[in-house]
């Protein structure tokens, strides 16, 4: 019999729901959280048996007001929502409910794309990532730069070669910060007065509207150093953060733009150095990893910090306080070891929505378990 059975159902339809899940413990956390929390939701106004798909919708328009005003972060938003519609596609195969259509289906907003299929041999195994991690300090200034901000933040090729000297900027911590392009996202909604994304000072430029009723926006996010890595990209531009000139930051020895084909040069010639096959490696397996590593480091970190918070709330009772301290220690087991393996500053204010879509898509795909295991946690 399995353990810890979900408001709403019972111990046979749940042990069905989560058969052959026994190696994914987080995954079944994770549908225990989410139906719990759909089946609390206004007294018990839904159920997941009989939602149809305008109960779907509204209860995820719930999840994006709440973000909004500051009571749910982005981040858990889009958890939520991809751990749904698994869910439900989890039911619609299982024959628990008779004639039951997944009623979350195409409703994770702004997943309007075609998605990427990802598999495990689009990534880095650990002992790549290791070998290459170990001849990082034997590289040139700027070459050793480019791997990290690929490995660690999770930047790509293009998004190397468009860095400018005056993308920099001292932000408002005091630190090092770095203005990246980090893509486009669409929303659902009809007219730009209806946009979540309106408000003042929010990082997102209007690209188009589009015929299928969604707006695209395209996201810049910021990125602040730890000092010691700020000194090294200061390192041939003393005025780096003041300086508002509009050539590329990173140069080839030639004194030429990086593109494409320099960075992947640069991989290979780590590759060589670290004993790794050539084949083994690419410069976009090596920012996927870091892109898993920034935004796994980053959600555990606010999670943590929010924990923190809560913790110095008197009117906590012990059974609450306990949950916490137990939910911050699992915290502790995924982004210590994270940031002992590369850490060289945070994302400022939030994770990039479209960085995020895509970290969505991976652990939907992958499960979250599996991507831990990539990283060696």
């Amino acid at each position: 019999m399995v353990r810890k059975v979900p408001n709403g159902i019972t111990p046979d339809q749940w042990e069905q729901l989560v058969i052959g899940l026994e190696t994914n413990p987080s995954t079944v956390n994770d549908y225990r959280k989410v139906l719990n929390l759909l089946h609390s939701f206004e007294n018990g106004r839904f159920h997941i048996s009989n939602l149809s798909k305008d109960d779907a919708q509204y209860y995820f328009d719930v999840l994006d007001t709440r973000v909004q005003d500051g009571t749910l972060s982005a981040n858990t938003a889009h958890r939520y929502k991809a751990t749904l519609r698994s869910l439900g596609a989890r039911l619609q195969q299982s024959g628990i409910y008779e004639n039951y259509r997944n009623p979350f289906s195409q409703l994770v907003k702004n997943e309007l794309r075609t998605p990427t299929v990802y598999d495990t041999s689009l990534f880095l195994s650990r002992s790549t990532i290791s070998k290459l991690q170990n001849v990082i300090p034997s590289l040139p200034n700027d070459e050793s730069l480019i791997l990290q901000l690929m490995l660690y933040v999770g930047l790509t090729p293009a998004q190397i070669e468009d860095i400018r000297v005056k993308d920099f900027h001292i932000g408002p911590s005091g630190h090092l910060t770095l203005d990246i392009n980090a893509g486009t996202f669409r929303e659902r909604v009809k007219d730009i007065s209806q946009s979540a994304y309106t408000a003042p000072g929010y990082p997102v430029r209007f690209i188009r509207s589009n015929k299928n009723g969604s707006i695209t926006w395209e996201y810049t996010a910021a990125f602040e150093f730890f000092e010691d890595f700020a000194e090294k990209l200061r390192y041939h531009t003393a005025s780096l953060g003041t300086n508002d000139d509009d050539r590329p930051y990173f140069l080839t020895s030639r004194h030429l733009p990086y593109n494409y084909r320099a960075v992947h040069h640069l991989v290979l010639t780590a590759a060589d150095m670290a004993g790794i096959p050539r084949e083994d490696i690419t410069p976009n397996k090596i920012s996927l990893i870091g892109l898993v590593h920034s935004q796994l480091l980053d959600t555990n970190l606010r999670r943590h910090a929010e924990i923190d918070r809560s913790l110095r709330r008197r009117d906590l009772s012990s059974e609450e306080r306990q949950s916490l301290v137990s939910e911050q220690k699992e915290i502790e087991k995924i982004f210590i070891p994270l940031a002992k393996q590369g850490w060289i500053g945070n994302w400022s204010a939030r994770y990039p929505i479209p960085m995020q879509e895509r970290m969505d898509a991976i652990i939907d795909q992958l499960g979250r378990d599996t991507v831990l295991k990539i990283l060696g946690i």
